[in-house]
């Protein structure tokens, strides 16, 4: 049978993960793990008319699928502004929605 070995390697990368791992530490924690959930992000690509904005959705952790799109900005900083403010209506929407699909689940039971 073969038996653990720990070496000054192994060990380090043992406290290294658990310093990243640890919901102590509140900035690096907040940032792996609220940003690595995201399930919904505005991304900006440049048109050959201008700036196009898009709410993209992680549908699987390869597979994206554009929820909503906007073209014809003249500006990248306008894209990313009109993508923000549709992305939070946009998820209050989904909020709002999942919340009306849990209370007609309830009713059926």
């Amino acid at each position: 049978m073969p038996s653990i070995v720990f070496n000054q390697a192994s060990l380090c990368w043992q406290y290294a993960w658990e310093e990243l791992f640890n919901p102590s530490n509140e900035k690096i924690f907040r940032e792996l793990h609220m940003s690595d959930s995201k399930k919904f992000t505005v991304r900006t690509i440049e048109k050959r008319n201008g700036w196009c904005a898009e709410i993209v959705r992680q549908v699987t952790s390869r597979r994206t699928t554009v929820s909503k799109r906007e073209m014809g900005f003249e500006t990248e900083a306008q894209a990313q502004a009109w993508g923000e403010k549709e992305l939070e209506g946009f998820i209050k929407n989904q909020v709002e929605r999942n919340k009306r699909k849990a209370a007609d689940r309830q009713s059926e039971d």
